[in-house]
């Protein structure tokens, strides 16, 4: 604890020094779906590939998943998802590893003080990270629903779908 209160000094300059990571955009239209974001909003100019493992794959089958996402990411690809299962946890902390940039969809909103904890923090510093949440702050601890995680899962994948159709026209012309 002590440790924490001695180095908030220094993560307050991190945060005033990347400012633009760390402030708080509300009601940003994302693939049509309203979102409020903190973090590089400059990763959606990226190549996207939405994470989302199925269930009733098999354990091969979700190795080589793992193992696709990253390859993407250390090609230039921006892993977007709500990162629910444990396999998709072990794909963001991989990435997290490697610095790899990641776009987090959040099912509990942002407070009006509200800024990244943890080895997210670091990466929302260096511009690696881009967390979004489509439904507004809640005080209390909730389990999140399946059907929020479908929702989350559709949404992520709409947004990769989303700006991989906007890149093909702007090249396209």
């Amino acid at each position: 604890m002590m440790d924490y209160v001695r180095d908030n000094p220094r993560r307050l300059l991190i945060k005033r020094q990347h400012t633009p990571f760390f402030t708080i955009r509300r009601s940003v239209q994302l693939a049509g779906i309203c979102f409020d974001a903190v973090g590089n909003m400059g990763l959606l100019e990226r190549p996207l590939m939405a994470v989302h493992c199925r269930c009733r794959w098999s354990e091969q089958e979700k190795r080589n998943y793992a193992a696709q996402c990253l390859t993407a990411a250390q090609q230039g690809a921006v892993l977007i998802g709500a990162f629910i299962s444990p396999v998709e946890q072990d794909i963001a902390r991989n990435a997290h590893e490697q610095r790899l940039p990641i776009i987090h969809l959040v099912e509990n909103g942002f407070n009006e003080l509200y800024k990244p904890v943890g080895q997210d923090f670091y990466a929302c510093a260096e511009g690696r990270l881009l967390q979004l949440a489509p439904w507004p702050y809640h005080k209390d601890k909730r389990a999140i629903t399946r059907q929020q995680c479908q929702e989350l899962n559709r949404m992520a994948e709409a947004i990769a779908a989303f700006y991989a159709n906007r890149r093909a026209s702007i090249c396209a012309t």
